[in-house]
């Protein structure tokens, strides 16, 4: 197997380097087989010489060459309120003088029409975990009072729909919430680290329907947050 070596004394680098005048430095470089030179440099064996695991090289290539694209999350939250469908929707559509959980900081960038159609806000979540993430949401469809649709930019990307279903006195509340993230740090430790950021996700969602309920001042009856998967299934979280 070609080992690579840097050149010997007084030989020229470009006999060695697969036709470059200097070695190359890239992370790509790195990561590529050991069959790296078209004329490769011999050297003894030294049976005593640890030699590095490719497993270990691989999966810290993996971290760094794939792990820095974006993860694509998808979650279907749902709980049930004690409560009018009407009400509940007029706080999902004019939530600012609610009191919200502290894990929760808005501001009203832009009020929308009076369906709340054009609706504007900024918003930064802090996980159980401490870090932070920051994104703007935009309303852009209402289906009073069944459904609110809007679309998010910044730390995520992505859309998230509320789905209201009454039932005699109470309403039922499905969140869908389909996002990327773009925070580069997460994107690289999704691949080990993405288990603790649905984690958080949950948590979150718990803090955000409880703080629904007191501001309802309504009872909650259940609710759930599941995962779905890139095939379509889904489990509790």
């Amino acid at each position: 197997e070609a080992m690579c070596l840097p050149p010997p004394p007084g030989r020229p680098r470009s006999d060695v380097w697969s036709g470059r005048s200097s070695p190359p430095h890239s992370l790509a470089w790195l990561c590529r087989p050991s069959s790296c030179f078209s004329q490769p440099y011999r050297s003894r064996p030294n049976p005593t010489r640890p030699q590095p695991s490719t497993g270990v090289i691989a999966a810290i290539c993996n971290i760094f060459l794939v792990g820095g694209r974006s993860t694509s999350y998808q979650f279907e939250s749902e709980w049930a309120l004690e409560s009018r469908i009407d009400r509940v929707f007029d706080l999902l559509v004019h939530p600012d003088d609610a009191e919200g959980p502290r894990s929760l900081q808005s501001t009203l960038l832009e009020s929308g029409d009076e369906d709340g159609v054009g609706r504007r806000a900024w918003y930064r979540i802090r996980s159980p975990l401490i870090y932070r993430m920051e994104f703007v949401a935009e309303v852009v469809e209402v289906e009073r009072p069944e459904r609110l649709h809007s679309i998010v930019s910044g730390d995520l990307e992505g859309t998230g729909t509320y789905h209201l279903t009454p039932d005699d006195g109470t309403t039922t509340v499905r969140f869908d919430w389909q996002v990327t993230t773009t925070k580069r740090w997460m994107n690289l430790l999704a691949p080990l680290a993405q288990p603790v950021f649905v984690w958080a996700h949950d948590r979150v969602m718990d803090q955000l329907i409880s703080s629904m309920a007191h501001n309802l001042d309504a009872h909650l009856i259940s609710s759930r947050t599941r995962l779905v998967t890139e095939d379509g299934s889904s489990r509790d979280i």
